[in-house]
């Protein structure tokens, strides 16, 4: 029976929480921390746990093996390297954080503890995503074209709309599109960035580029370039990933699924079996097969590492070197 903790018990930390209790006969919530102890105290009368304020004083009450950072970018601070310092295994939300050295420092300490991590991106889980990069991996990728076009989350009072509390729409959302990207197409070593804010200009508390456009040197000498937008409050949003690939093909992700184009010149051949979601691949690769996890804690900082290049490009106004593990 392994024993949770969790930092962080807003909107996502729902999802995590509802797993586990799923899993009660592998796992046993043990504390909840959050600064606003209403909001913990809520999840626990839901879930059960120990209310906590603080999580440096639940890592030293609680004998925890486990624990989910579920908090908003800027708030890690030394989350996960106390934790791993403790050799507890860590599911961290994404992005895994706003500051790439506290994020460095981070895969550092779990580096050095062997513990084992998850970051709460879905890539690589779905019978699709695991057909595709088999797919694509013999072939070679010219270019990868994402777009994310969205809304704002939340109310003026959310701290998403804040740039220095979320980093922007590239970094706290469309990272689920880049680390795909990256799943499938390899390492960013270069960006460049341009943004703008010109549609949600009079939204209150909003300080995060409604535009952004970014282009992307891969390692392996393929280009690639994704779109953002949150200016599309009132609905109209979209979202696509195409890959030109060798063989003169274009292969489309979408809401509908795998398409190749044209039609009729290459297969794709997507497997029916049962697969393990995140939460369960995490408590799984515990005691058994590390390689159930698809995307560790190396991953997210890597994936973190190209929208903070992007980020700081912006202010630069000139490509920047993305930072490699």
């Amino acid at each position: 029976m392994l024993k949770a903790g969790f930092i962080g018990t807003g909107g996502i930390s729902g999802k995590h929480l509802t797993a586990m209790s799923e899993m009660k006969d592998r796992v046993e919530i043990t504390a909840l921390c959050d600064v606003r102890e209403e909001a913990a105290k809520a999840r626990a009368e839901q879930f059960g746990g120990k209310v906590y304020t603080d999580y440096r004083k639940m890592f030293d009450e609680e004998d925890l093996d486990v624990v989910f950072i579920c908090v908003p970018p800027d708030s890690h601070a030394d989350m996960e390297v106390l934790a791993a310092q403790k050799g507890l295994h860590i599911l961290v939300e994404k992005p895994v954080n706003l500051y790439l050295e506290d994020a460095i420092r981070a895969n550092e300490a779990i580096k050095k503890a062997g513990v084992v991590t998850c970051v709460g991106y879905m890539a690589g889980y779905s019978n699709t995503d695991q057909a595709v990069k088999k797919f694509l991996a013999d072939r070679k990728i010219g270019m990868v074209a994402c777009e994310r076009w969205d809304g704002v989350a939340g109310d003026e009072n959310h701290w998403w709309r804040v740039m220095d509390r979320s980093g922007g729409m590239l970094h706290e959302q469309a990272t689920h599109q880049l680390n795909t990207i990256r799943y499938f197409a390899g390492d960013v070593v270069e960006v460049y960035k341009k943004d703008a804010l010109r549609v949600n200009a009079d939204l209150p508390n909003h300080t995060i580029p409604d535009c952004e456009i970014v282009t992307m040197l891969f390692k392996n000498g393929a280009i690639g370039y994704i779109t953002t937008t949150s200016a599309l409050i009132n609905g109209g949003g979209s979202g696509r990933m195409d890959f030109i690939v060798e063989g003169h093909i274009r292969l489309q992700l979408g809401r509908e699924g795998v398409t190749i184009m044209p039609a009729g010149t290459a297969t794709i051949e997507i497997e029916n079996k049962p697969t393990l979601n995140l939460d369960q691949a995490f408590i799984e690769a515990i005691t058994g097969d590390h390689s159930l996890v698809k995307n560790n804690f190396e991953d997210g900082l890597k994936t973190t590492a190209i929208t903070l290049a992007a980020n700081e490009s912006a202010k630069l106004n000139k490509p920047v070197k993305v930072y490699q593990p």
